[in-house]
């Protein structure tokens, strides 16, 4: 079975190096975990895995687009250090989460989860102005609309993500299951009413078993005496089904054509087409 991959895009300043091996951790658990059963696979999209030397506009300019903007799941994570600044924004991982929400704001299919670390520090390791960008950018993204979580040291982190990680790839196909359910059952519904009219045209016929003969269309009113020209004539039902047009189909009374429209209207909902029959 082919399996979907989920790209995980890590963003974090340089002092969170624990959190982003703990990261690669429970992508690795999760694909021989869940992954296996939900037929998913989760590709980390990283810089220290996913980027390489070379020249553009600025240097996040060229990480961001080498990690690519097409990933499923956004993962931001703060400690004390807010990052380098860039020519768009105060950091690299403030840009990277800036680009994440612009995905969000267009109504793109993106997962964005952000987390705080709030664990004491020695005092010799605070830089005010870092613990100031990183409180200021927390309330930017309060604002936002993003719910952010704080954790206490990565130990913490760890059981946080593993969960959270977890219990979303659970409610996503867990919902994408319900769907498919709800759209069987809508399928088998409306598959037995089809069935139902053509068995009840095909009773019409009193003297007759239900059973159905595919019927000889040609595409000429002309009958000739000769069968090879009228097979070389016909015209294949499934054909009609596969590939349908505008065709308007002439017979004498009691030649069946009631229960050619049911049948092909069956059997177009067998192969999930839509066929408009009047």
């Amino acid at each position: 079975m082919e399996k979907r991959v989920f790209k995980c895009l890590v963003a974090s300043p340089g002092d969170t190096q624990e959190e982003r091996k703990i990261c690669e951790k429970i992508f690795e658990e999760l694909n021989k975990g869940i992954g296996e059963g939900f037929g998913f696979v989760i590709e980390k999209r990283m810089w220290e895995h996913n980027t390489r030397p070379a020249f553009g506009d600025y240097s996040q300019a060229i990480i961001s687009e080498q990690l690519g903007n097409d990933y499923d799941v956004f993962v931001g994570i703060m400690n004390n250090r807010f990052g380098t600044e860039t020519k768009s924004a105060g950091s690299g991982t403030e840009e990277e989460f800036n680009n994440a929400y612009e995905r969000l704001k267009n109504q793109e299919e993106v997962e964005i989860m952000f987390y705080f670390n709030d664990a004491p520090v020695k005092k010799s390791e605070i830089k005010t102005e870092d613990l100031n960008k990183v409180e200021e950018f927390k309330s930017k993204v309060g604002k936002l609309g993003g719910y952010h979580w704080t954790y206490s040291g990565p130990k913490e982190f760890e059981d946080l993500f593993r969960s959270h990680l977890t219990d979303y790839f659970v409610k996503l196909f867990g919902a994408e299951k319900q769907k498919s359910t709800k759209d069987n059952i809508q399928y088998e519904i409306l598959h037995s009413k089809f069935k139902e009219r053509l068995d009840n045209s095909l009773q019409a016929f009193s003297s007759q078993p239900i059973i159905w003969v595919d019927p000889i269309i040609s595409n000429t009113n002309e009958i000739s005496q000769n069968p090879d020209e009228n097979y070389t004539r016909r015209i294949d039902v499934s054909e009609i089904i596969d590939e349908p047009e505008s065709i308007t189909f002439n017979a004498p009374p009691q030649f069946g054509l009631t229960s050619l429209a049911h049948y092909m209207v069956l059997r177009s909902w067998e192969k999930r087409k839509l066929l408009v029959i009047s």
